[in-house]
């Protein structure tokens, strides 16, 4: 079977699946072009390992992408558009969720609130009680507290304790689905049967539709090394899969972010 280049395994069985985009680094640059009622064209250029021309940025267009960066003129970033299929733990999808950033480039507006630039839709537990699965780290990912709050965990632990914590998971999981199950066959609706299950392992799908200044806003918060290791995890698939299509955004916003 050839591997789909749009989905990246994550974890033991998550993955991230880019479902569609729209627009490019052409976009952000017309949409601030726009002010002056101008527009960008792309220009072709001789790639000498391809050997075929493609298509680029003028330098000049290149310039103004560093210079909103900048200067943090983010409404231009916020034009294009990624759509991503997620399938996570929830433990990660509950951090995810809160830094979801609104369209007024602030911090993530209250619940309720419409200003919100990237639409959420979660598989939910109500209605889905069959093929479920749950977050088994590995022996070597089990990790210690940390000798500082700043931090969600330290080393790994040694491997008696881990081969413990695994084998007390995975009968922990055992038995909450053979409760569950039993729930489910006296006729017990999914909604409270699940209340049997160890949430926080459990795998959920999810669809995201971010701006690009909401992607990048997000790999900026989750690759920090101070966040959990395994929504760095996710993090690092979503920029796999996004940063090849704006790729002088992408470098405009990171030399920001290292300033």
């Amino acid at each position: 079977m050839v591997a789909d280049p749009a989905v990246l395994q994550v974890l033991d069985k998550g993955y991230v699946r880019l479902r569609d985009h729209m627009g490019s680094d052409l976009t952000v640059v017309d949409a601030a072009r726009v002010s002056f009622d101008k527009q960008s064209e792309w220009r072709k250029v001789w790639d000498a390992v391809k050997e075929a021309y493609i298509e680029r940025l003028g330098d000049r267009d290149i310039a103004l992408l560093h210079f909103l960066a900048d200067y943090e003129h983010w409404s231009p970033f916020s034009h294009p558009h990624v759509m991503l299929e997620v399938k996570a733990p929830v433990m990660v999808v509950n951090q995810w969720y809160k830094h979801r950033i609104g369209s007024r480039f602030t911090e993530a507006p209250a619940v309720g609130d419409e200003t919100f630039d990237d639409p959420w839709n979660e598989m939910s537990g109500r209605y889905v009680s069959e093929d479920l699965e749950f977050y088994q780290p590995t022996v070597s990912q089990w990790r210690s507290a940390p000798a500082s709050r700043k931090q969600g965990s330290g080393e790994p632990v040694g491997h008696l304790t881990a081969d413990s914590a695994w084998d007390l998971h995975e009968r922990n999981i055992s038995d909450c689905l053979f409760r569950y199950n039993w729930c489910i066959d006296k006729g017990i609706a999914p909604e409270q049967a699940r209340l049997f299950l160890p949430y926080a392992a459990m795998y959920t799908k999810l669809m995201w539709t971010p701006s690009l200044y909401t992607v990048m806003r997000f790999l900026r918060l989750r690759e920090d090394s101070h966040a959990q290791w395994e929504i760095r995890e996710y993090a690092h698939a979503v920029r796999c899969l996004v940063e090849p299509l704006f790729p002088e955004s992408f470098t405009a916003f990171e030399e920001v972010a290292h300033e």
